[in-house]
């Protein structure tokens, strides 16, 4: 005759790890938005068409300043992203914690030179990114 004390077992290793899929599948459904790995434009702000791609390889274009609120396990960060797409090609720099007053930053103002993108935050503090970081193109 076989042997069916095994079987008993099994089935419950196996109800267990359906229990469990089926568990993870549902947290991520009803899970409290924003979603972790997800990122926010919180602000975004656009330069006169003053930079030339790669020096003068065309006509000069705006560039953007987005400030990102990115989400993570470990929790929110934010950043800048710089670029004529800033969207999807850009050079990013994270925000310092500092620069928010009670809140997340709030961009202020945005100098815009030749040389240099200085962001102004309205806690007082500012950023500053040598403009050659935000103007190549892909």
């Amino acid at each position: 005759m076989p042997n069916t004390s095994d079987r008993p077992q099994a089935l419950h290793l196996a109800g267990a790890v359906l229990a469990c899929v089926i568990a993870a599948a549902a947290g991520a459904f009803i899970a409290p938005r924003p979603l972790p790995f997800t990122a926010d434009v919180v602000q975004r702000e656009t330069s006169p068409a003053i930079y030339e791609p790669f020096g003068d390889m065309g006509a000069p274009e705006p560039v953007e300043v987005l400030l990102v609120r990115a989400y993570s396990l470990a929790g929110t960060v934010h950043t800048l992203r710089l670029g004529h797409d800033a969207e999807a090609y850009f050079h990013e720099v994270t925000v310092p914690d500092a620069t928010g007053t009670e809140g997340p930053p709030e961009i202020a103002s945005v100098d815009w030179t030749p040389e240099e993108i200085t962001v102004r935050f309205a806690s007082g503090h500012a950023l500053a990114v040598p403009a050659e970081k935000a103007v190549g193109h892909r």
